[in-house]
């Protein structure tokens, strides 16, 4: 057993071992402190003050995974004294929005009075999810007004959206629950995993310099891949190089790091960059066929945005340069087709 595995607190070596979705466990614990310890709502107030007026946490339980019958699910919700649901909390460590997030959760919370929905989120996530729940506000058709910083309430209504760093509502939380042995014990819990957590992330989220390198090496190796006069060339959303791709029919890529489809997919952080206008020789080059048999095979998860087409990397098991450089074979072996119809 290494270092780093005798290191982590009970609860994240519990979760690390049986349950990899780190953000469902730290939700259970979370509302169990919560229902447990009434004084620990305190810490909830204590943020809800500064940027909700009129809205604190009641004596109602708090309940998780309550899915509505529009299969709305928040992670977390509280009622009101009236019986309304008046808060939700959704949790983030590595998994990126999904469809319900936030518009039709804040389309659940109710018409009359004073709402929110909160993300918890690491704090190398904050700053990059906030404007991207934002965007999703405007294509929503959902017009909002700052309130403060990480907050927007929907013009019009009592509805609130915010996001806050998770240890800066565990201290909050802490705070209140001096005095208590017990309680303080099993927030230290939800700390560890919180803190492994995060540490996940951010290792997950460095440039990936060494992976691109060690991608490319595999495939100058195997014969599949050609950097010969190209350069590498790290852009503001991740490191990557240029490069020929593919071994019978050749086109020309930029592959490496793009952290901003990572998070829009939540599927994998490489991908290549192909471009109409990247021919080199010697090769088959772009043409409407590449991007067809891609589209095709690879269905919904290229993407086009412009003149680029973004094909991903998946790998089938690991995520080893191993497997990113196999699940790129598969990509050649599709090319490869190509070669047949398209002469050199």
């Amino acid at each position: 057993m290494s270092d780093t595995e005798t290191s982590r607190p009970l609860l994240a070596q519990l979760a690390w071992w049986f349950h990899p979705r780190m953000e469902e466990v730290a939700v259970e614990a979370l509302a169990h402190i919560l229902n447990r310890y009434p004084a620990s709502r305190g810490g909830v107030n204590e943020l809800l003050v500064r940027a909700v007026p009129n809205l604190r946490v009641s004596h109602e339980t708090f309940e998780t995974e309550a899915a509505d019958l529009q299969r709305r699910r928040p992670d977390m919700l509280q009622k009101g004294d009236d019986g309304e649901e008046r808060l939700f909390i959704e949790a983030k460590f590595y998994a990126g929005l999904t469809r319900n997030q936030p518009v039709p959760y804040l389309e659940r919370l109710p018409k009359a009075g004073v709402s929110a929905l909160m993300f918890l989120a690491p704090r190398s996530r904050v700053e990059e999810l906030w404007p991207r729940l934002l965007k999703r506000l405007d294509e929503g058709g959902l017009p909002h007004s700052a309130v403060r910083p990480y907050c927007a309430r929907i013009n019009g209504t009592g509805k609130h959206l915010l996001i806050t760093h998770w240890t800066t509502l565990l201290d909050s939380m802490g705070g209140r629950l001096e005095g208590s042995e017990t309680g303080l014990a099993e927030l230290q819990q939800l700390r560890g995993l919180v803190r492994f957590a995060e540490d996940r992330e951010a290792k997950a989220r460095r440039p990936g310099k060494g992976l691109v390198e060690d991608i490319t090496k595999i495939g100058r190796q195997s014969g599949w891949l050609d950097t010969k006069r190209l350069n590498a060339a790290p852009r503001s959303y991740g490191y990557g190089r240029y490069a020929r791709f593919g071994s019978r029919y050749t086109i020309g890529v930029w592959l490496g790091i793009n952290r901003d489809l990572w998070e829009e997919s939540d599927s994998t952080p490489l991908w290549l960059d192909c471009r109409k206008h990247w021919t080199f020789p010697p090769g088959h080059g772009w043409n409407e066929r590449v991007q067809s048999i891609l589209k095709d095979r690879m269905g919904g998860s290229v993407k086009e945005v412009g003149k680029t087409l973004w094909v991903p990397v998946n790998p089938e098991r690991g995520k080893g340069a191993d497997s990113y450089a196999a699940a790129l074979e598969r990509i050649v072996e599709m090319l490869d087709e190509l070669a047949e119809l398209s002469p050199p």
